[in-house]
């Protein structure tokens, strides 16, 4: 498969104009002030979001490669498992495009799904694969291969860990269920579905997320069905994608990726294999 994150945009023109270093040093700093200004402005995010099927011109509108990764995706997934992807798409936010492909295991009671998402206005395409279990004891292991750095607090039940070095999604899916057989040690594996409407579900979840947001603090509501950056939220959110915190959040990610990977290969090498979650 093709990497999990795509850009487009025109050339780059730093040795056609070089930039001296005090002015590359100058521009970083006004933007921990820029930054946050950029984000407190921004036009407020419904919360009455929908999900509209992903239809055949959606589907022109993506770049080939990322059509690419969805198809690929779903069809490595499918061979471990996965049953018939639902493709859906989100269009009410100003600043993000986002195109969801929804898979569910059935036997393993785990969520996928493959995302594809242009933000604006400056089209940058990112496409992830991500995977989820739920236990017993409240807790969601959340597996992904995101290369995004997270901007706000995830909510306290997720354990998440993302592996962006493994494009390809089956392999991904194995390493999810590997965390998942160890976690089962000490919890109740409970099976996850959408149920009947994923639609609804996946609404539902997003509500969740925007409510915690809000208790947070990073958001407030700013009238019916919509919320905004507050001052602190928009400083945290921009601070976390710059030095030194977003250095020190890729540390973490990569520290806690490679705790799992090798805890894995060590349980391969001694012939022990992970209790099966059927």
């Amino acid at each position: 498969m093709t990497s999990s994150r795509f850009e487009t945009g025109g050339p780059r023109s730093d040795d056609e104009m070089p930039i001296p270093d005090w002015a590359r040093a100058l521009a970083k700093v006004g933007m921990y002030v820029l930054g946050p200004i950029v984000l407190y402005r921004r036009a407020p995010i419904p919360t009455d979001r929908t999900l509209d099927p992903f239809t055949a011109e959606d589907e022109r509108a993506l770049p080939q490669a990322l059509r690419d990764y969805v198809v690929a995706a779903e069809k490595e997934l499918a061979a471990v498992g996965f049953g018939a992807p639902l493709r859906v798409a989100s269009r009410r936010d100003v600043t993000l495009d986002v195109c969801f492909s929804l898979l569910e295991h059935p036997i393993d009671g785990a969520l996928g799904t493959v995302s594809v998402i242009r933000a604006k206005p400056r089209n940058r395409l990112t496409a992830a694969v991500s995977f989820l279990s739920s236990f017993a004891n409240g807790a969601i292991l959340a597996t992904s291969n995101s290369q995004s750095i997270p901007r706000t607090p995830p909510l306290p039940a997720m354990q998440a860990v993302r592996f962006p070095s493994i494009s390809d999604a089956a392999e991904l899916y194995d390493v999810h269920r590997f965390r998942v057989a160890e976690f089962r040690r000490g919890a109740v594996h409970v099976p996850m579905t959408r149920g009947s409407d994923p639609i609804a579900y996946q609404l539902r979840e997003s509500s969740r997320v925007f409510e915690h947001w809000v208790r947070c603090g990073y958001f407030r509501r700013a009238g019916e069905n919509m919320i905004r950056k507050t001052h602190g939220g928009a400083i945290l959110s921009a601070w976390r994608g710059m030095f030194p915190w977003r250095q020190i959040t890729e540390y973490h990610m990569s520290r806690k990726a490679a705790a799992v990977l090798e805890q894995r290969r060590r349980a391969r090498g001694e012939g022990r294999t992970p209790r099966d979650d059927r």
